[in-house]
């Protein structure tokens, strides 16, 4: 059996992912099968390239990735061997100067993550976390050729912006850090835990750091410096020692997802926008959507919740609130009010439903759908901004009124696009 010398009989790599999915989409037995070592270098390349991160250009309505942004870099797939590179000859092709990258990706490869993560800290670039849906590809969903060949072609792709379920896992969340700048959209999310690491002989064998063999040893020691070389780098990009130190207490064939309160205090994204730009929701031609964190006194934090424009056939609109029954929230003892200009939107009590918090099933989703006509909502958009009020208690001698500021920057022409295609659906 050949020796583990580092630089002579072996490559050493550093994994950091769960290698196909996000481990906490998979059944048990799934993720069992999905943690499992790979035997050879080679099976574990497979794995990466089967989704291997792709750079592309995008672009969107006014605001459509944020204030002042229409023109964005997508990064999708996993960090696999060789993606730093492409990376830095994407940057060097395309000439895209002054735009943000949004990732989304489960992870991969922790040497390409923290290569590509000093690229982003050299050029001072903006980093973020969305899914990116070019038209080309949503229109024609069999066309993977098609779809591939575009995002190849260096010309920005016309594309919906949306951070609803977009993650950034394990070796991602490394590469972010990098940034300059680094925004964690509301409906977005980090997913963390601890790394894996292998080793290979040149044959391609792969031999873990467990065990008492001279391999086994050998590797433990590339598995230290590699577990030093990702603390070191998050200190040199400025986030907190807790940052790794919490990676490091989830098993790797888990995936836990950071809360708003640790993004702040490890210092990834401090930033105050609290709001999502408005948004297409996913899987759907009808709604615009836009996601909220509010300042919640009650229950020690913010809450995520989010907010619906739906325009139907018969010619009526619908306004939709959802957020967690948590903070006083009962439910039809909480008052809910929309305003903008001078048009009020109340959410009476029987417009109220309850729905599974997948999240948390202990705290239920409460669903406010109030139906109203097209005009009201088109008047309501037409304004800067709306004002989202909610008195927990209402009526009680302990009510407090919440008010919560909302952007339409960008809601009027999307809504005015959507609009349009009401007519045309047929149930």
């Amino acid at each position: 059996m050949a020796q583990l010398m580092a630089g002579q009989t072996a490559v050493q790599r550093i994994v950091l992912a769960v290698l196909l999915v996000c481990a906490t989409s998979l059944s048990a037995a799934a993720q069992k099968s999905q943690s499992a070592p790979p035997s050879r270098k080679s099976e574990l390349q497979s794995k990466l390239a089967r989704q291997p991160l792709t750079f592309f250009l995008a672009r969107g309505s006014e605001d459509s990735c944020g204030a002042g942004c229409r023109e964005w870099i997508a990064a999708d797939g996993q960090f696999d061997e060789g993606s730093a590179a492409r990376f830095r000859a994407f940057l060097a092709r395309t000439k895209a100067k002054n735009m943000p990258i949004f990732f989304n990706s489960n992870g991969g490869l922790q040497e390409e993550a923290i290569a590509i993560g000093r690229i982003m800290r050299e050029r001072r670039m903006r980093a973020g976390i969305a899914l990116t849906r070019p038209h080309i590809c949503t229109s024609r969903p069999d066309d993977r050729i098609g779809c591939d060949t575009a995002k190849k072609s260096g010309k920005p792709l016309l594309a919906e912006w949306t951070s609803f379920d977009a993650n950034c896992n394990s070796a991602c969340g490394i590469a972010l850090i990098g940034a300059a700048e680094r925004w964690i959209p509301p409906g977005s999310a980090i997913g963390i835990h601890a790394p894996a690491y292998y080793c290979f002989l040149r044959s391609g064998r792969v031999v873990g750091p467990k065990g008492n063999d001279r391999l086994a040893s050998q590797c433990r020691k590339f598995a230290e410096q590699g577990a030093t070389q990702l603390a070191a780098y998050a200190r040199e990009m400025g986030i907190g020692p807790g940052f790794v130190a919490t990676m490091n207490k989830v098993p790797h064939s888990e995936v836990r997802y950071l809360t708003r309160e640790e993004l702040v205090q490890f210092g990834i994204d401090r930033s105050e926008v609290a709001e999502t730009p408005w948004m297409a929701k996913p899987g759907t031609a009808q709604v615009m959507l836009k996601v909220l964190l509010e300042a919640s006194d009650a229950d020690g934090g913010k809450r995520m919740g989010w907010l619906e424009l739906q325009c139907r056939d018969d010619g009526s609109s619908s306004i939709v609130f959802v957020r967690p029954a948590i903070g006083g929230d009962n439910g039809a003892g909480t008052e809910v009010t929309l305003t903008a200009g001078e048009r009020k939107f109340v959410f009476a009590a029987k417009d109220l439903s309850t729905h599974k918090n997948p999240a948390d099933p202990a705290v239920p989703y409460l669903r406010r759908r109030l139906s109203v006509p097209t005009p009201d909502v088109a008047a309501l958009v037409a304004q800067p901004a709306m004002a989202l009020r909610i008195t927990p208690h209402a009526g009680g001698a302990d009510a407090t009124t919440q008010v919560t500021r909302i952007s339409n920057a960008g809601l009027p022409q999307r809504w005015k696009a959507m609009a349009q295609t009401c007519g045309e659906r047929k149930d």
